[in-house]
């Protein structure tokens, strides 16, 4: 029986179209065929076992996503062996994707590490490479119960202490490219991993403009720590790099952490890489590529050549009660105390810290800041980077000259001398905060003398009202001494001061008016009963002084008319 032309024609295109769908996916498999493509190879002294390395076993399931964001999956297209990690970006929504080895590696305390993995993209798409430092093994998951759904994906849930690695950046043609990254555990630390990192450009539409990501070869081994750290004594703080490009930044006081981190942010909010910032924060070297820090006897000079915004990460016990901004107002910079999330414009100074864990930061000019709270017991102090910052570590000047303004003041207070004394308390908190037991002192005899003079208005004011009910002008007058001895508070009371010497001045005229209408009166009538008497001249005289002295007044008028006569 003959086979229909039309079956065959059907046939045909079936198998046409099984090479062309067979053909595109290959495609995804290149630029390695699998017969060119090399097997995958074990690094000598990997600390990642070669699940986590290769994808050819079981372990790919086990580089897990941030608890926000896309994720990396096994797939094809590798750069050696079968399988490699793959992440699909933009289309739905996806900017960003972030893989993490969920096994823990343990960091050497003295050691340092090499991270190399290849990277493969398609379309327009940043990557990169990141060592992440972490205090203490965290549990990937709050509740051990929570996946037993398996459409339920693992994610880390766990914030890293620090962030070093290479620059977010995009790739040459679309072969295989070998990232790397040097790392040092910081003081503190205990814990690597390997972050992977894809993000979207910042202006790139997540809805409508798709890219792929595969990472195959990943390796970390030790390397001697002088490969990557950084590290200088000054003035009693260990001031640490992770890594030679000062991705990051820790400085320590024994066990604590003066400053816990440092990161950057684009100059743009509302970003692809602001949002990554949130879980995973950019390193230095991702706008800046190598951050310079230079350590003098008592400060840190840190300077980069790039934009965006600084991070400083500083832990919530160190924070305390609060921070001081210094902001220039009226011409002049003073200190200025708060608490909390804020925004802040012409800052030139920020301090925070008590005693042995305080830090001045001083820009090369005038910055806006910004404070955030994070859930992770961290505050973060935003700032515009205007290409250089110094960390003052070291206050002995500026400590001496806090308690010469203490002895100055206390001297002042001891004589008397309230609105001095005042003056110089009030100098010690707005410009030189800087030594503790001056501060405090400050800040209570401050009060002290704050709460007097409230309470010295308050009864001149009730005195006040006393005296209006008698009208008497000396009253008033002496009220008006009285006040005259708290203008050395005008500083603080200026406005309150002020208005009540008004007040005051107001009444006195108000009863000198009344007094002078009551004296005229008498003296016409002194006048008219003269007249009556017959003593004329005398008569007329009273009457003239009237006229003259009490002029404009209902007195004044009589006086007139018995002149008249």
């Amino acid at each position: 029986k003959k086979r229909s032309p039309i079956a065959a024609v059907v046939l045909l295109l079936v198998i046409v179209g099984t090479g062309a769908v067979w053909w595109f996916f290959l495609r995804e498999d290149a630029p390695a065929t699998r017969k060119s493509r090399p097997d995958a190879v074990t690094v000598p002294g990997n600390l990642l076992p070669d699940g986590l390395a290769h994808f050819e076993a079981a372990g790919a399931e086990d580089w897990l996503p941030l608890v926000r964001g896309g994720a990396f999956a096994r797939g094809a297209g590798a750069s050696t062996g079968r399988h490699a990690l793959r992440a699909d970006l933009g289309g739905d929504g996806t900017a960003w994707a972030v893989a993490v080895h969920d096994p823990v590696v343990r960091a050497k305390r003295d050691g340092a590490y090499l991270a190399r993995a290849s990277f493969r993209t398609h379309g327009d798409v940043r990557v990169a490479l990141r060592l992440c430092f972490y205090s203490k093994a965290p549990a990937p998951n709050a509740d051990p119960d929570a996946f037993d759904d398996e459409e339920t994906t693992r994610r880390f849930e766990r914030q890293p202490e620090l962030v070093v690695g290479s620059k977010l950046a995009t790739l040459p043609g679309e072969n295989y490219t070998r990232l790397e990254c040097r790392g040092a555990t910081p003081p503190g630390c205990e814990e690597v991993r390997i972050a992977l990192v894809a993000c979207l450009p910042d202006g790139a539409d997540a809805r409508g403009d798709e890219a792929k990501v595969w990472v195959d070869d990943i390796s970390l081994v030790e390397v001697p720590a002088s490969e990557a750290a950084q590290s200088r004594q000054v003035a009693t703080r260990h001031v640490f790099a992770p890594d030679k490009q000062c991705g990051s930044l820790r400085i320590r006081v024994g066990t604590s952490s003066t400053l816990s981190a440092l990161s950057v942010l684009p100059e743009a909010s509302g970003t692809h890489s602001e949002d990554l910032a949130e879980l995973l924060p950019l390193p230095a070297s991702d706008l800046h590529g190598t951050v310079t820090f230079d350590a003098q006897d008592a400060s840190v000079t840190l300077a980069g050549t790039g934009g965006g915004r600084l991070v400083l990460h500083v832990d919530d016990s160190v924070v305390g009660g609060g921070y001081m901004v210094r902001a220039t107002a009226g011409g002049k910079a003073v200190f200025a105390s708060f608490v909390g999330a804020g925004r802040y414009e012409n800052v030139t100074g920020l301090y925070w810290g008590d005693r042995l864990t305080r830090v001045l930061l001083v820009p090369t000019q005038p910055i806006a800041l910004q404070v955030r709270k994070s859930t992770a017991g961290r505050t973060r102090f935003v700032l515009g980077f205007p290409g250089s910052v110094e960390l003052r570590l070291g206050f002995d000047e500026e400590t001496a000259a806090a308690i010469r303004l203490r002895r100055a003041a206390d001297d002042a207070h001891e004589r008397g001398e309230a609105g001095k004394a005042l003056g110089l308390y009030t100098q010690i908190l707005r410009e030189t905060p800087f030594d503790g037991d001056s501060v405090t002192k400050a800040r209570l005899r401050r009060a002290e003398l704050l709460g007097q003079t409230r309470q010295q208005l308050e009864h001149l004011r009730r005195e006040f009202d006393e005296a209006k009910a008698f009208h008497y002008g000396g009253l008033y007058r002496e009220l008006l001494t009285q006040l005259g001895g708290l203008d050395s508070m005008r500083a603080e009371f200026g406005p309150q001061i002020e208005s009540f010497r008004r007040e005051l001045s107001e009444q006195l005229q108000n009863a000198q008016r009344v007094r002078g209408k009551q004296r005229g009166e008498r003296l016409v009538q002194m006048a008219q009963a003269l007249k009556a008497a017959e003593k004329t001249r005398l008569a007329r005289m009273i009457a003239t002084f009237v006229s003259s002295r009490f002029a404009d007044t209902d007195a004044a008028k009589a006086a007139d008319e018995l002149l008249k006569n």
